[in-house]
C-alpha cells in the first residue's frame, strides 16, 4: 500500500458518517413516550412516539396554533372505531434527522386531560428505519436500513411468503423520503 497512513485517517471518516445523533426521549406523566419533533422547520415541539400509528398527526390547538393548512376530511380508523377527521398539511416532519415531506396529517382532538402533546409521530416517519427506543439513555434514534430485499426490519414482510404486504407499506412508495396522498396509510 503506497500510503498506509491513509488508513486510520478513512476509518475515522467512516466513523464519523456512520455516527447518529439521538434525539431525547421522555415519559410523560400519562405513560408516553415523547420525542422532540421539527414541523416546517419550527420547533421542536413534544411528539408522542406512536410504533402503533400508521400515520402522523397533530393535534387541533397545535394545527390551529401554526395555521397549518387544512386538507379535505377522510375517515380514519382506530382500536375505537371509525371517524371522519380534517387533515393539516405539513411540508416537513422531522425527528432525529429524519424528514418526511409533504404530510397529510390527520387532526386530532385535544386531549381531554389538558396535556399539550403537539402530536403523534407514526410509522410513515419511521419507513425504511429502525427506531432504537434507549429507555436506559434515555434516546431515540432512527437508524436507516437497507431497501435490499429481505435485509429490511420491520417492513411488513409477510413472512409466509418472504415478500412485502402492499397494505403495509407507507406512503413514501419512491423511496425519496416524501409521501404520495392517497397512499397507504389509514386513509
Amino acid at each position: 500500500m503506497r500510503w498506509p497512513f491513509l488508513v486510520p485517517i478513512l476509518a475515522t471518516l467512516l466513523q464519523m458518517t456512520a455516527a447518529r445523533a439521538a434525539v431525547p426521549l421522555s415519559k410523560a406523566s400519562t405513560g408516553h413516550v415523547t420525542v422532540p419533533a421539527m414541523v416546517d422547520g419550527q420547533g421542536p415541539f413534544d411528539f408522542v412516539f406512536d410504533t402503533g400509528a400508521d400515520e402522523s398527526a397533530v393535534y387541533a390547538w397545535f394545527a390551529k396554533s401554526l395555521d397549518l393548512p387544512k386538507t379535505k376530511q377522510r375517515k380514519v380508523s382506530g382500536a375505537t372505531g371509525d371517524a371522519q377527521m380534517a387533515g393539516a398539511r405539513l411540508a416537513s416532519l422531522t425527528v432525529d434527522g429524519h424528514t418526511i415531506r409533504h404530510v397529510d396529517a390527520d387532526i386530532l382532538p385535544d386531549r381531554l386531560d389538558g396535556v399539550r402533546f403537539a402530536g403523534v409521530v407514526g410509522v410513515d416517519l419511521m419507513l425504511h428505519r429502525l427506531a432504537v427506543l434507549d429507555f436506559g439513555c434515555g434516546t431515540a434514534t432512527l437508524l436507516p436500513v437497507p431497501k435490499t430485499p429481505g435485509a429490511e426490519v420491520g417492513s411488513g414482510c409477510d413472512s409466509d411468503q418472504g415478500r412485502l404486504d402492499p397494505r403495509r407499506q407507507a406512503a413514501d412508495t419512491a423511496g425519496d423520503g416524501e409521501r404520495r396522498p392517497g397512499r397507504g396509510g389509514a386513509g
